[in-house]
Parts: structure tokens; sequence; C-alpha cells
């Protein structure tokens, strides 16, 4: 893990290919050559998609779901989870997500997970992890101790799992 590295408030393409390199190295020293990578939600679909392209094309998957906001609190609709199909040929499950603050989001994609992928080895990876989660990857690129911004959220009405929609989001 690159925890000496300062990440700026704002990571450029150019650290988010470092730290997909650090990923793919990790895996390998690891000897972990996943048969299906599951990229959660659109951070996930990008820094996954990147992973899987340079681990030989590894094939990947989409888990994305929808939540709702209650008393300030954050709920997954189970319904609202997208379905994953796993091959009987499938043994290692790499699941990959961008940024992992409280964790809660991986918690809740691997329980959702679960019931689809059986007994198969997985093990976890982000390209940003906070250094207070309480859920910890096997993989990641970056420990942070505040929010970051990666290159690919353009404007303020992006939405990360753990943020609240704002008013301009939600239309």
């Amino acid at each position: 893990i690159n925890r000496r590295a300062r990440v700026p408030s704002r990571i450029s393409w150019r650290r988010i290919e470092k730290g997909i390199r650090e990923l793919i190295r990790q895996c390998r020293h690891d000897g972990f050559v996943p048969d299906l990578i599951v990229g959660i939600g659109r951070s996930g679909a990008i820094t996954g998609g990147m992973v899987a392209g340079n681990m030989k094309n590894i094939p990947i998957a989409l888990l994305d779901c929808q939540m709702i906001w209650d008393q300030h609190q954050r709920e997954y609709v189970q319904s609202e989870f997208t379905h994953v199909t796993v091959s009987p040929k499938c043994h290692r499950i790499l699941v990959v997500i961008g940024e992992v603050y409280s964790g809660q989001s991986m918690v809740e994609c691997l329980r959702h997970l679960s019931g689809a992928v059986g007994d198969r080895e997985i093990r976890t990876a982000c390209l940003v992890q906070s250094a207070s989660s309480t859920f910890r990857c096997d993989y990641v690129a970056f420990v942070v101790n505040r929010a970051v911004t990666p290159a690919w959220v353009l404007s303020e009405d992006y939405v990360r799992y753990g943020d609240r929609p704002t008013q301009s989001a939600r239309h």
C-alpha cells in the first residue's frame, strides 16, 4: 500500500494509472489471478475495467445498487441490486470499487454477492481507502485521511454511494 505518497484532493488520470498498476502488482505478488472481476457501481466499473483490461482481459461484471436516505441514514434497497451470474468455471473473484470511506457499500455488495458466488475465493480491491474505514480491502492503491475527488468526477452532479444526493443530482 502506498501510504507515504501525498495524495492530492483531486486524483488525476496519471495518478489513477499508477494506482491501477499498483493494484495489479499487489494481486500478482500474491499470486492471485481472478477469473472474474466484479466492479461495484460507477467507480468500480471504471477501476475494475482498467484492472481487468490490464490483467490480460479478465471478464468483468458490474454490480450496481440503489439506496434510499431515511432519518439521515442510507439504506440499501435489496431489490435494486443488479444481478451477477458467475460461471461454474470461475473460482477466484476480485471485487473492485473506486473508493472506500466507511466500507458500508463494500459490505452490502459482498453480502448481496454471497448468494451468487457460493464458496468461491473472493478478494477485494480499491483505488482509494480511508485510513478510518471499518472495512479493509485486500488490495489498496492509496490510503487517505480525507475524501478525494477522482478524475472521473466531472461535476457536482456525480453522486457517490456514501453521498446524500444534492438537489441538482435528484433531477
